[in-house]
């Protein structure tokens, strides 16, 4: 993992930066910036705040704070699961993964232990599908991984690098320039090649340009009176209200939650509760699963390309139009399981049980529009 971060980081270097900030397109063959040449706001303070997430963790890790035996235990546990649930009805391996499961269970059990029984999963069998192969191998490395893990201290120098490498790439982003100096708030983003600022601002305190914000402030970019310019309007919910936003999309009212810590009982806290809560009685009035946010949906370009557009939950946002579409995003019900978590289990169910699932996790997006489905089709 660590290896792999530090690539990561270093590929980012190497690409073209203007004041400090990626360009919002680049062709990931040869990283050469792609036309229009353009600085986006919120995709910079997003990145910025998870490189300092990331730096942070690293700083933790050198600090002995790596995953423990319980989390290991728990991830063994649901890659068992995930291959269980790709065995056939009767399997060789029926008896070998229930016995490995009852060791698992035994704290006592050292995890070293169960190296033989897991080699033995990996053993070919005639019964295994393409699935059930694929986790049985990801149980084998991810036990192998752990193991090699304890056997050695973590890597201090390495993880000290990676922590200055995050550091160095946030703090290297100028977000002055992109300050609207009449508005007091942040551009859309910079056009670089006609050298203008896009007239269009981040003016409203639920939006996922929130992170841009605090993270500009706390840099010393922008002044701290900006985040008293975050417009906080509200509209009524139940016995209480919810902060108003763009589309009304959970991405815009959940995704700095990722790395930021919203005060209980604050406006910002109640409403990423309030907009769980309708985004669940909004589906349900549609006889849905929840979970709508910015995705891509079913239709394409000349080249075949999926478009991709801003949903979300009328009422919640100021976007007119968004009753017209009906498109569920399963990433917004991940978003969703910080606030809600049992209702996200089981909505996740549900859009398996739809299709939404594959080995690498669930689709990008399932599309209810009629208008853009075929005959006979319920979604794509």
């Amino acid at each position: 993992a660590l290896l792999r971060l530090k690539d990561t980081l270093q590929t980012i270097q190497r690409m073209p930066r203007y004041r400090g900030h990626l360009y919002n397109w680049h062709d990931t063959r040869d990283l050469r910036v792609l036309e229009p040449s353009y600085v986006s706001s919120v995709d910079s303070g997003n990145l910025a705040g998870h490189l300092i997430a990331v730096a942070q963790a690293c700083r933790d890790w050198a600090q002995g704070g790596g995953a423990t035996e319980a989390v290991m235990r728990q991830a063994l546990g649901d890659t068992l699961e995930l291959a269980r649930m790709a065995m056939p009805e009767k399997s060789d391996l029926t008896q070998a993964l229930d016995d490995l499961a009852e060791q698992l269970s035994f704290a006592s059990t050292p995890l070293s232990e169960l190296t033989g029984a897991v080699e033995r999963l990996v053993q070919p069998q005639n019964d295994a599908s393409p699935e059930l192969a694929f986790w049985v191998s990801a149980l084998h490395t991810t036990l192998a991984d752990h193991l090699e893990d304890l056997s050695q201290s973590p890597d201090i120098a390495l993880l000290a690098e990676i922590e200055t490498l995050c550091r160095s790439i946030a703090m290297e982003m100028d977000f002055g320039f992109l300050l609207d100096p009449d508005k007091k708030l942040l551009s859309i983003g910079f056009n670089v090649a006609t050298n203008r600022l896009d007239a269009n601002c981040y003016d409203l305190l639920a939006s996922e340009a929130r992170l841009a914000s605090l993270f500009a402030i706390a840099k010393g970019d922008v002044e701290t009176r900006h985040w008293f310019r975050l417009g906080r309007p509200a509209t009524p919910m139940g016995a209480g209200s919810a902060l108003i936003s763009w589309s009304g999309s959970m991405f815009e009212y959940l995704m700095p939650s990722l790395v930021m810590r919203a005060p209980a009982g604050s406006v910002l806290e109640q409403t990423t509760r309030a907009i769980v809560a309708r985004q669940q009685s909004y589906a349900a009035g549609l006889g849905l699963p929840w979970g709508i946010s910015e995705s891509s949906y079913n239709a394409r370009d000349l080249e075949m390309t999926y478009q991709y557009s801003n949903f979300g939950v009328p009422g919640l946002g100021l976007k007119r139009g968004l009753s017209e579409n009906r498109v569920i995003a399963p990433y917004a019900t991940g978003l969703a399981a910080m606030i809600d978590p049992a209702a996200a289990v089981q909505n996740y169910a549900r859009l398996a049980g739809l299709g939404a699932e594959g080995r690498f996790g669930f689709y990008e997006a399932v599309d209810f529009t009629a208008t853009r489905l075929q005959d006979g089709e319920s979604h794509a």
